[in-house]
């Protein structure tokens, strides 16, 4: 009887671990999402690591901290309207009658927001590149390719191993 009930208790144990901890990663990969920029602003996070890597000179650094101080000015806003904008979305896919016309007049700001958003950044990468050396421009530019080959790798990776699709018939 011992047994039977220390075996139990066991295995109840490990399920509720189990259970916590799939929980646990289920609620770090929202995390995740939820802290991931707008696809607009990625650009500018990794041009601010790199930047950071190129040894600039303190000119260079406080030029291109008031760069980038003045790009996080101007997203706020635009970011803070996105986020009531989405949070009004939510509402009105889950209201019924669904308001198709509301949906579209929404889609547009978004549009108009990323739009908006595109060209403040472009406008903070031009800026940040003049004040680089052209040496800077260039292992900046080596920077890149090396990233975007390391990224190339990693998908081949993911494709191979992905299990093939199940056979028909």
């Amino acid at each position: 009887m011992k047994t039977l009930i220390t075996t139990t208790l066991a295995a109840a144990l490990f399920i509720a671990g189990t259970a916590a901890a799939h929980d646990h990663d289920r609620n770090r990969d929202r995390d995740r999402q939820r802290a991931a920029p707008a696809p607009e602003l990625a650009a500018i996070q990794h041009l601010g690591k790199a930047v950071r890597r190129l040894g600039l000179s303190e000119e260079q650094k406080e030029a291109v901290r008031a760069e980038f101080k003045g790009l996080k000015e101007q997203v706020k806003p635009i970011m803070e309207a996105r986020r009531a904008a989405h949070r009004e979305l939510r509402e009105l896919v889950t209201t019924t009658p669904y308001d198709a016309d509301a949906v579209a007049d929404l889609a547009a700001s978004q549009g108009k927001s990323a739009t908006e958003l595109t060209m403040i950044t472009s406008g903070t990468v031009a800026a940040v590149l003049a004040h680089l050396t052209d040496e800077q421009r260039a292992e900046l530019e080596a920077m890149g390719e090396r990233r975007r080959e390391h990224r190339e790798r990693m998908m081949e990776r993911h494709k191979e191993r992905r299990p093939p699709p199940p056979a028909e018939g």
